[in-house]
C-alpha cells in the first residue's frame, strides 16, 4: 500500500487544532494555578549553593529541627544507608561547617556532623565542587582521631561516584567501605528516594510542600539514568 497522502488542508487543520489544545492546556494551567501556583518552586528564587544544601539536609536531619517531625527523617536516611543502628539513636548534636581539630595546620570543616555520644557521623557534600588534595583522607584521620573506629562519613555527589585517588588512595578507599566508614550516596538516587519516604512520613502538610519543592529541585538538578551516564563515560 501507497502511503497517504496529506493535503495542504490536512496539514493546516493538524496545525490549528494543535493550537487550539496548546492553548486550551494553557487556560487551564492557568486558573490552576489560581489554587496550586504549580509552577512556584522555592529553590527556583534562592538557587541553593553547596552551603545552603548542607543548611537544608541539617535542618532535615535533626530531630530537634523546625520542621517538627522529630526523627522521622534521620530514621529514614539512617535506613537508606543501611545503619539501622544509628536509626534508633538520637544525635546529641548537629552542625554545619563544623572545624576540625587535629588536623595540623588545616582549615578544612565538615559541611554536616551529626554527632552521638559515641560516634560521628558526617556528610561531605559534593554537588559540583571537586576534591581538594587529601580531603577525603584528612576527614577519616580526624574522624578517627576524634571517635575511634566509631565513625562514618558519607561521600555525597550527584551520581554516587567515588572520591579521586588524590583525594584518597583507591586501597584505603576500599577499606574504610568495607568497615563501614565511608559511604558512597547521590542525590541522584539516595536523596531523590530518601525524600520521597520523608514526604510520604511528614504529617505537616507546609513542610510537605517544602519537600516536593526540594525533590522537583533535586530531580531538575542531578537528573540522569545510570546506564546512559555509564555509555557516555566509556566512551
Amino acid at each position: 500500500m501507497f502511503p497517504r497522502q496529506y493535503s495542504d488542508h490536512d496539514v493546516a487543520a493538524f496545525f490549528s487544532l494543535l493550537n487550539h489544545k496548546r492553548k486550551s492546556e494553557q487556560e487551564a494551567l492557568r486558573r490552576l494555578d489560581h489554587y496550586l501556583s504549580t509552577r512556584f518552586n522555592v529553590f527556583d528564587l534562592i538557587r541553593p549553593n553547596e552551603v545552603l544544601l548542607s543548611t537544608v539536609l541539617a535542618e532535615l536531619l535533626d530531630p530537634s529541627g523546625r520542621h517538627g517531625q522529630g526523627s522521622r527523617f534521620l530514621h529514614a536516611f539512617m535506613l537508606r544507608i543501611e545503619r539501622e543502628d544509628l536509626a534508633r539513636l538520637q544525635p546529641r548534636r548537629v552542625a554545619v561547617e563544623a572545624p576540625t581539630r587535629y588536623l595540623a595546620h588545616s582549615t578544612r570543616r565538615f559541611d554536616v556532623l551529626l554527632e552521638y555520644d559515641s560516634f560521628g557521623f558526617v556528610i561531605e557534600n559534593k554537588p559540583w565542587a571537586a576534591d581538594q588534595e587529601r580531603q577525603v583522607s584528612d576527614y577519616l584521620y580526624e574522624l578517627r582521631a576524634v571517635y575511634g573506629d566509631a565513625h562514618c562519613l558519607v561521600y555525597l555527589t550527584p551520581h554516587g561516584s567515588a572520591p579521586p585517588a588524590t583525594s584518597i588512595p583507591p586501597m584505603d578507599l576500599s577499606r574504610n567501605q568495607e568497615l563501614g566508614n565511608l559511604v558512597l550516596m547521590s542525590f541522584r538516587d539516595d536523596i531523590r528516594g530518601w525524600l520521597e519516604a520523608c514526604i510520604a512520613h511528614c504529617a505537616s502538610d507546609k513542610f510537605r510542600w517544602f519537600l516536593r519543592d526540594l525533590l522537583a529541585y533535586i530531580e531538575l538538578t542531578f537528573p540522569g539514568t545510570p546506564d546512559l551516564e555509564d555509555t557516555l563515560a566509556a566512551r
